[in-house]
């Protein structure tokens, strides 16, 4: 229980670091959702340097050993 909350916790921490956020469809998701995830992602909006697909790949690198 604990390793999935730790999991967890580094997949969002991964997603707000590479601003991930732009593959997550808000639209879909209900509203204390939405308004919690873009409070989380609006802190990791200055890293928006590379392209969508190169901080997808960086990101899925840096999980790699985690999720083997």
């Amino acid at each position: 229980m604990l390793t999935s909350v730790f999991r967890l916790l580094r997949i969002v921490f991964t997603v707000v670091r590479f601003r991930l956020d732009v593959f997550i469809p808000f639209g879909l998701l209900p509203w204390y959702i939405r308004y919690t995830l873009g409070a989380v992602c609006a802190i990791g909006r200055k890293r928006a340097q590379q392209n969508r697909g190169e901080r997808l790949r960086l990101a899925l690198e840096s999980l790699e050993l985690y999720f083997c």
